[in-house]
Protein backbone atom coordinates (compact mmCIF):
# COMPACT_ATOMS: atom_id res chain seq x y z
CA UNK A 1 0.00 0.00 0.00
CA UNK A 2 1.25 3.46 -0.92
CA UNK A 3 1.41 6.00 1.90
CA UNK A 4 -0.75 9.08 1.57
CA UNK A 5 0.64 11.88 -0.52
CA UNK A 6 0.74 14.26 2.42
CA UNK A 7 2.78 11.81 4.50
CA UNK A 8 5.21 11.37 1.61
CA UNK A 9 5.69 15.09 1.19
CA UNK A 10 6.19 15.48 4.93
CA UNK A 11 8.72 12.64 5.03
CA UNK A 12 10.76 14.10 2.18
CA UNK A 13 10.82 17.54 3.80
CA UNK A 14 11.68 16.05 7.19
CA UNK A 15 14.56 14.06 5.74
CA UNK A 16 15.94 17.15 3.98
CA UNK A 17 15.51 19.29 7.09
CA UNK A 18 17.60 16.87 9.17
CA UNK A 19 20.41 17.04 6.61
CA UNK A 20 20.07 20.81 6.28
CA UNK A 21 20.49 21.43 10.03
CA UNK A 22 24.20 20.66 9.81
CA UNK A 23 24.78 23.32 7.13
CA UNK A 24 21.96 25.71 7.98
CA UNK A 25 24.10 28.72 8.91
CA UNK A 26 26.33 28.49 5.84
CA UNK A 27 23.35 27.86 3.58
CA UNK A 28 21.37 30.83 4.88
CA UNK A 29 24.30 33.24 4.85
CA UNK A 30 25.32 32.15 1.36
CA UNK A 31 21.89 32.87 -0.07
CA UNK A 32 21.50 36.22 1.71
CA UNK A 33 24.91 37.88 1.48
CA UNK A 34 25.12 38.03 -2.33
CA UNK A 35 21.88 39.98 -2.94
CA UNK A 36 22.63 42.27 0.02
CA UNK A 37 26.07 43.09 -1.39
CA UNK A 38 24.44 43.80 -4.75
CA UNK A 39 21.81 45.96 -3.09
CA UNK A 40 24.33 48.03 -1.14
CA UNK A 41 26.81 48.23 -4.03
CA UNK A 42 24.35 49.19 -6.74
CA UNK A 43 21.81 50.94 -4.56
CA UNK A 44 24.19 53.15 -2.59
CA UNK A 45 26.99 53.54 -5.11
CA UNK A 46 25.25 53.60 -8.46
CA UNK A 47 22.03 54.94 -6.96
CA UNK A 48 23.62 58.34 -6.39
CA UNK A 49 24.16 58.67 -10.14
CA UNK A 50 20.69 57.51 -11.25
CA UNK A 51 17.52 59.52 -11.34
CA UNK A 52 14.50 58.15 -9.42
CA UNK A 53 12.89 55.20 -11.24
CA UNK A 54 9.10 55.22 -11.65
CA UNK A 55 9.01 57.93 -8.99
CA UNK A 56 11.09 55.98 -6.43
CA UNK A 57 14.65 56.24 -5.23
CA UNK A 58 16.85 53.66 -6.94
CA UNK A 59 17.46 51.69 -3.74
CA UNK A 60 13.70 51.34 -3.19
CA UNK A 61 13.31 50.38 -6.84
CA UNK A 62 16.10 47.76 -6.70
CA UNK A 63 15.39 46.11 -3.32
CA UNK A 64 12.08 44.33 -4.17
CA UNK A 65 13.62 42.67 -7.21
CA UNK A 66 16.64 41.43 -5.27
CA UNK A 67 14.33 39.92 -2.65
CA UNK A 68 12.80 37.73 -5.36
CA UNK A 69 16.16 37.00 -6.98
CA UNK A 70 17.36 35.67 -3.63
CA UNK A 71 14.32 33.37 -3.35
CA UNK A 72 14.72 32.23 -6.95
CA UNK A 73 18.45 31.56 -6.65
CA UNK A 74 18.16 29.62 -3.39
CA UNK A 75 15.33 27.40 -4.64
CA UNK A 76 17.04 26.97 -8.00
CA UNK A 77 20.32 25.86 -6.41
CA UNK A 78 18.60 23.44 -4.04
CA UNK A 79 16.74 21.74 -6.89
CA UNK A 80 19.58 21.60 -9.39
CA UNK A 81 22.30 20.23 -7.15
CA UNK A 82 20.25 18.74 -4.33
CA UNK A 83 17.68 16.78 -6.32
CA UNK A 84 20.16 15.67 -8.98
CA UNK A 85 22.46 14.31 -6.30
CA UNK A 86 19.66 12.55 -4.44
CA UNK A 87 18.22 11.07 -7.64
CA UNK A 88 21.27 9.88 -9.55
CA UNK A 89 24.34 10.13 -7.30
CA UNK A 90 23.42 9.25 -3.71
CA UNK A 91 20.57 6.90 -4.56
CA UNK A 92 18.23 8.50 -2.03
CA UNK A 93 15.15 8.09 -4.21
CA UNK A 94 15.88 4.43 -4.99
CA UNK A 95 15.97 3.66 -1.27
CA UNK A 96 12.79 5.67 -0.61
CA UNK A 97 10.90 3.89 -3.39
CA UNK A 98 11.17 0.72 -1.31
CA UNK A 99 8.71 2.36 1.13
CA UNK A 100 7.04 2.42 -1.48
CA UNK A 101 6.28 5.94 -2.70
CA UNK A 102 5.36 7.47 -6.02
CA UNK A 103 8.13 9.33 -7.83
CA UNK A 104 5.75 12.23 -8.47
CA UNK A 105 5.04 12.54 -4.74
CA UNK A 106 8.75 12.46 -3.98
CA UNK A 107 9.41 15.25 -6.47
CA UNK A 108 6.54 17.33 -5.09
CA UNK A 109 8.02 16.93 -1.62
CA UNK A 110 11.35 18.16 -2.96
CA UNK A 111 9.66 21.18 -4.54
CA UNK A 112 7.93 22.00 -1.25
CA UNK A 113 11.28 21.90 0.50
CA UNK A 114 12.98 24.04 -2.16
CA UNK A 115 10.11 26.53 -2.01
CA UNK A 116 10.44 26.72 1.77
CA UNK A 117 14.16 27.43 1.52
CA UNK A 118 13.65 30.03 -1.18
CA UNK A 119 10.93 31.73 0.86
CA UNK A 120 13.15 31.88 3.94
CA UNK A 121 15.98 33.36 1.88
CA UNK A 122 13.76 35.99 0.29
CA UNK A 123 12.20 36.97 3.60
CA UNK A 124 15.63 37.39 5.23
CA UNK A 125 16.82 39.65 2.41
CA UNK A 126 13.60 41.66 2.74
CA UNK A 127 14.15 41.93 6.50
CA UNK A 128 17.73 43.19 6.13
CA UNK A 129 16.67 45.60 3.36
CA UNK A 130 13.98 46.90 5.71
CA UNK A 131 16.48 47.35 8.54
CA UNK A 132 18.68 49.34 6.15
CA UNK A 133 15.71 51.55 5.36
CA UNK A 134 15.27 50.55 1.71
CA UNK A 135 11.77 49.10 2.12
CA UNK A 136 8.92 49.36 4.63
CA UNK A 137 9.36 46.72 7.35
CA UNK A 138 5.66 46.75 8.11
CA UNK A 139 4.71 45.62 4.60
CA UNK A 140 7.10 42.67 4.32
CA UNK A 141 4.42 40.22 5.49
CA UNK A 142 2.36 41.16 2.42
CA UNK A 143 4.96 39.86 -0.04
CA UNK A 144 5.54 36.41 1.51
CA UNK A 145 3.05 34.69 -0.89
CA UNK A 146 4.78 36.30 -3.87
CA UNK A 147 8.19 35.16 -2.64
CA UNK A 148 6.87 31.60 -2.29
CA UNK A 149 5.32 31.66 -5.78
CA UNK A 150 8.60 32.77 -7.38
CA UNK A 151 10.55 30.11 -5.47
CA UNK A 152 8.06 27.46 -6.57
CA UNK A 153 7.96 28.50 -10.22
CA UNK A 154 11.73 28.50 -10.73
CA UNK A 155 12.29 25.36 -8.68
CA UNK A 156 9.77 23.63 -10.98
CA UNK A 157 11.72 24.73 -14.06
CA UNK A 158 14.98 23.64 -12.46
CA UNK A 159 13.42 20.27 -11.65
CA UNK A 160 13.10 19.38 -15.33
CA UNK A 161 16.71 20.47 -15.91
CA UNK A 162 17.90 18.35 -12.98
CA UNK A 163 16.12 15.13 -13.98
CA UNK A 164 17.25 15.38 -17.64
CA UNK A 165 20.91 16.22 -16.95
CA UNK A 166 23.69 13.67 -17.23
CA UNK A 167 26.01 15.56 -14.92
CA UNK A 168 26.55 18.85 -13.12
CA UNK A 169 28.04 20.73 -16.09
CA UNK A 170 24.69 21.59 -17.79
CA UNK A 171 23.61 23.48 -14.68
CA UNK A 172 26.08 26.29 -15.35
CA UNK A 173 24.87 26.51 -18.94
CA UNK A 174 21.25 26.69 -17.77
CA UNK A 175 21.98 29.46 -15.30
CA UNK A 176 23.98 31.45 -17.85
CA UNK A 177 21.67 31.06 -20.84
CA UNK A 178 18.31 31.14 -19.06
CA UNK A 179 18.41 32.47 -15.49
CA UNK A 180 20.76 35.44 -16.03
CA UNK A 181 18.85 36.89 -19.03
CA UNK A 182 15.53 36.45 -17.22
CA UNK A 183 16.85 38.39 -14.23
CA UNK A 184 17.94 41.35 -16.34
CA UNK A 185 14.85 41.26 -18.55
CA UNK A 186 12.38 41.31 -15.66
CA UNK A 187 12.84 44.93 -14.65
CA UNK A 188 14.93 44.32 -11.55
CA UNK A 189 17.92 46.53 -12.32
CA UNK A 190 16.46 48.55 -15.23
CA UNK A 191 12.76 49.34 -15.69
CA UNK A 192 11.22 46.92 -18.18
CA UNK A 193 9.65 49.78 -20.12
CA UNK A 194 13.13 51.17 -20.86
CA UNK A 195 14.32 47.96 -22.50
CA UNK A 196 14.09 46.95 -26.20
CA UNK A 197 10.83 45.49 -27.47
CA UNK A 198 12.20 41.95 -27.83
CA UNK A 199 13.44 41.99 -24.24
CA UNK A 200 10.02 43.18 -23.06
CA UNK A 201 8.42 40.34 -25.02
CA UNK A 202 10.62 37.79 -23.28
CA UNK A 203 9.96 39.29 -19.86
CA UNK A 204 6.19 39.21 -20.42
CA UNK A 205 6.19 35.39 -20.17
CA UNK A 206 8.43 35.26 -17.10
CA UNK A 207 6.89 34.74 -13.64
CA UNK A 208 9.71 36.86 -12.26
CA UNK A 209 8.53 39.92 -14.22
CA UNK A 210 5.04 39.78 -12.72
CA UNK A 211 6.40 38.93 -9.28
CA UNK A 212 8.77 41.91 -9.28
CA UNK A 213 6.04 44.33 -10.32
CA UNK A 214 3.64 43.01 -7.69
CA UNK A 215 6.19 43.00 -4.87
CA UNK A 216 7.41 46.46 -5.79
CA UNK A 217 3.83 47.71 -5.74
CA UNK A 218 3.10 46.05 -2.38
CA UNK A 219 6.24 47.35 -0.69
CA UNK A 220 5.80 50.88 -1.97
CA UNK A 221 2.24 51.30 -0.77
CA UNK A 222 0.14 49.74 -3.49
CA UNK A 223 -2.59 47.10 -3.39
CA UNK A 224 -2.42 44.59 -0.55
CA UNK A 225 -3.87 41.77 -2.65
CA UNK A 226 -1.55 39.10 -4.13
CA UNK A 227 -1.34 38.68 -7.87
CA UNK A 228 -3.94 36.13 -9.02
CA UNK A 229 -2.26 35.86 -12.40
CA UNK A 230 1.08 35.03 -10.81
CA UNK A 231 -0.50 32.34 -8.61
CA UNK A 232 -2.37 30.69 -11.50
CA UNK A 233 0.68 30.83 -13.75
CA UNK A 234 2.93 29.35 -11.07
CA UNK A 235 0.62 26.51 -10.02
CA UNK A 236 -0.19 25.58 -13.62
CA UNK A 237 3.47 25.65 -14.63
CA UNK A 238 4.47 23.56 -11.61
CA UNK A 239 1.82 20.92 -12.30
CA UNK A 240 2.93 20.48 -15.91
CA UNK A 241 6.65 20.41 -15.11
CA UNK A 242 6.31 17.97 -12.20
CA UNK A 243 4.36 15.61 -14.48
CA UNK A 244 7.05 15.81 -17.15
CA UNK A 245 9.86 15.38 -14.62
CA UNK A 246 8.16 12.35 -13.06
CA UNK A 247 8.01 10.50 -16.38
CA UNK A 248 11.63 11.35 -17.18
CA UNK A 249 12.90 10.31 -13.74
CA UNK A 250 10.88 7.06 -13.88
CA UNK A 251 12.32 6.22 -17.27
CA UNK A 252 15.91 6.95 -16.24
CA UNK A 253 15.70 5.02 -12.97
CA UNK A 254 14.10 2.04 -14.71
CA UNK A 255 16.75 1.89 -17.44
Amino acid sequence: MHPTRLSTWRAVCYRNAICWRREMLVSVLGSVIDPLVTLVGLGVGLGKMIQPQDGYEYTSFLAPGLVLVSAMSCANYEVLYGIYGRLYVNGTLKSMICAPIRISDYLIGELIWATFQGTISGCLVALFAGLLGYIDLGRIILIVPNIAMIALSFSSIALVVAVTSRGYAPFLFYQSIFIAPIVFASGIVIPAAAQPYMVQLISSISPLYYGVNQVRDLLLGGSAFPSVYLSILTLGLSFVLVTIASYIAQARLSA
